[in-house]
């Protein structure tokens, strides 16, 4: 374990570090152009880039570093890289899944050279990296008269989330996010991936992998309960630390506690601390329910 992993060990015990908002939201309030997402490097790329928001890491850094700096400043403990899509899989839509482990390296030194900059020895600042699920679900059919198709198999998602891990390692992030989980199978992939990243490189780097409750049932988009996703992990020797991006109702106290039995590792799940009721209130979830990391997904 580094020094840094240490620290951040240290202060999950003390108080609530709180994550930065959406990227995704910060890079729309930009209304940039074509032009800009291609910038001088891509000016000839044969395909369209707009919406590609990793991309930026190569065309537009600054920009990049820029929302980094206004979450920092606005007292992020922890920022996220621009990386959500940056495996070969989300990249092939663009025609640019060649650039992969460029993407990861760029996203992950651009937030850590930015935490750095803000960090003080009484109030350090880490960097996370985001490793989202692709457009691809494992477990869901794409044949309706063949429930065995897949567009993705776990070997590839696996693949790809590796290559993902390898590269935000080495780019120096303190944490990987696996993020907005909506299939069990693709989380596993993810971790597995994670897990042979880690083992190549011989490190120990925190893990939270963070979940989309998709109804108030309190299931997945796929269909799974608390209990499927939650049990049968591939490798519980990680610690993978669950969360819940819970929709923003009253019933979200009672997905807390549809959860709360299956966490795998209560201290570090990050439900959202308040949601909006529709009369404008604050809704708290139960106390015994409160996160060592708070983050609203659509923050900005």
């Amino acid at each position: 374990m580094t020094e840094r992993h240490s620290i951040l060990s240290d202060l999950t015990k003390e108080r609530v570090l709180v994550l930065d908002g959406s990227m995704g939201v910060m890079i729309q309030r930009l209304s940039l152009s074509e032009d800009d997402f291609r910038g001088s490097r891509f000016a000839d790329h044969p395909q369209a880039l707009r919406g590609n928001n990793d991309i930026l890491c190569l065309s537009r850094p600054e920009a990049v570093a820029d929302i980094h700096r206004q979450y920092l400043e606005a007292g992020a403990d922890i920022i996220e890289t621009n990386t959500f899509n940056s495996t070969t899989l989300s990249q092939r839509e663009y025609g640019t899944e060649s650039l992969v482990r460029e993407l990861n390296l760029a996203g992950a030194r651009i937030a850590r050279t930015e935490a750095d900059r803000y960090s003080t020895p009484s109030r350090p600042r880490f960097v996370a990296g985001s490793i989202g699920p692709t457009g691809f679900a494992a477990s869901l059919p794409t044949d309706i008269n063949d429930p065995a198709a897949r567009a993705v198999s776990f070997a590839d998602l696996s693949d790809a989330f590796e290559e993902q891990a390898g590269a935000l390692i080495d780019g120096g992030v303190d944490i990987l996010l696996i993020e907005t989980v909506f299939d069990s199978l693709n989380a596993k992939a993810a971790i597995a991936g994670v897990r042979r990243a880690l083992e190549q490189r011989n490190v120990d780097i925190p893990l939270i992998v963070s979940i989309t409750i998709s109804d108030v049932s309190g299931r997945l988009l796929s269909g799974h309960t608390p209990r499927l996703f939650c049990l049968p992990w591939p490798t519980p020797d990680l610690s993978p630390w669950a969360s819940t991006a819970r929709r923003g109702r009253p019933r979200s106290r009672h997905l807390s506690d549809a959860w709360l039995p299956y966490r795998l590792s209560p201290r570090y799940s990050i439900p959202m601390p308040a949601c909006p009721t529709r009369s404008g209130n604050m809704l708290r979830l139960p106390k015994n329910s409160l996160p060592r990391y708070a983050r609203s997904c659509a923050t900005a």
